[in-house]
């Protein structure tokens, strides 16, 4: 199932007939008996039995994301692709959301491709991480090592720039120079090269694969040795 990033629902329903939809469509021959039951045991569980009437253009954020939930629940899925499902939500209505997705995963054995700019967000929903720049994967690892020791350049400046109490990246926050090359111009070579300060002749004009540099740590990078990237081993951001 999917779950996008618009939520303004502005189809002429009820909150009971959006829902109704994540069975499927049934505006020619009409809902089956079972669809309407699997529906409403959908809204039982997201809380939702006393809006099953109302109509979408009178709900809050809050209440159009949770109905935007339970339209993806109703097939009752496996996987659900969350597209930035929380970013038009204000932080405390986040929190409801975020809360809620972790307790149907536990209670329905689901999961999730969560695709997010909000780094806090995918640190508390994500169990592995793929990190990407124009259309290729940079760095996919673990939670824990992504965050803790990322190997690719590009990983180290999203993370550096993430508020912290206590900012761990030594060299400070990084800012990156420069605009990305045009998706439908690309050069040859590292897509981030342009931007990398350790980039080398070797970056502008081969593309680097994704290899293992670790148990569940991958990396796109000519400059990664020894499993550490080069702000790694000088210690700090050069750029």
């Amino acid at each position: 199932a999917y779950i996008p990033q618009d939520v303004s629902l502005r189809f002429p329903l009820s909150v009971f007939e959006f829902v109704l939809l994540g069975r499927k469509p049934w505006f020619v021959w009409g809902p089956s008996p079972s669809d309407v039951a699997l529906t409403g045991t959908v809204l039982s569980r997201l809380n939702l039995d006393a809006l099953a009437e109302r109509p979408l253009a009178n709900l809050s954020g809050g209440q159009r994301q949770r109905i935007s939930i339970g339209r993806a629940l109703a097939s009752y899925p496996e996987l659900i692709i969350c597209d930035e499902p929380v970013s038009a939500l204000d932080v405390a209505i986040q929190a409801q959301i975020l809360n809620l997705f972790m307790d149907l995963q536990e209670k329905n054995n689901l999961t999730y491709l969560f695709i997010s700019h909000d780094l806090g967000v995918v640190q508390h929903m994500c169990d592995d991480i793929g990190v990407m720049y124009l259309g290729r994967f940079a760095e996919v690892a673990d939670k824990v090592s992504l965050f803790t020791s990322p190997a690719h350049p590009y990983t180290y400046s999203l993370l550096s720039v993430v508020p912290q109490v206590s900012r761990s990246p030594k060299g400070g926050r990084v800012k990156l120079l420069g605009d990305p090359p045009s998706p439908i111009d690309l050069k040859p070579g590292c897509r981030f090269n342009t931007r990398c300060p350790f980039a080398e002749d070797v970056c502008r004009h081969e593309e680097p694969e994704l290899r293992k540099i670790g148990d569940n740590h991958f990396v796109a990078c000519h400059l990664v040795r020894d499993g550490l990237g080069p702000h790694q081993r000088d210690g700090e951001w050069k750029g």
